[in-house]
């Protein structure tokens, strides 16, 4: 039996024989389609393979090649819109012109917008 003198001992000598892998909740997609949901094990893993722990499965050894990669959206997204209307008939003059820009980039908690517009009219009547 321990005696308190022995307990700290003892709970320092468990605690240095505890594994200390520190595990992360992932999501993978595989190329074949199959999904995993375990935990990385970021310390063991590397650009070329990587170490998942399963409920089920236990450890498991993903290679790379075998991983779907992540589909990223790109940086930079824009629109434009151009509109004219001219009107020239019976003795009236009319003309509009209205032009719209608008360019998007986002990239992790950066975001950045830019507008333009340019709107034009002309009526001359008799």
């Amino acid at each position: 039996m321990l005696s308190l003198r022995t307990l700290p001992a003892a709970l320092v000598a468990l605690l240095m024989a505890a594994p200390s892998v520190i595990a992360e909740p992932v999501t993978i997609q595989l190329k074949n389609g199959d999904t995993i949901h375990a935990e990385q094990v970021p310390e063991e893993s590397d650009d070329s393979i990587t170490v998942v722990i399963h409920p089920q499965l236990g450890r498991l050894e993903i290679s790379s090649d075998a991983i779907k990669p992540k589909e990223e959206l790109p940086a930079w997204s824009s629109t434009v819109a151009a509109g004219v209307i001219a009107v020239r008939e019976d003795g009236d003059d009319s003309m509009t012109l209205s032009m719209n820009t608008s360019s998007t980039y986002r990239k992790d908690a950066d975001k950045l917008v830019m507008k333009g517009g340019m709107n034009y009219k002309t009526s001359r009547d008799k």
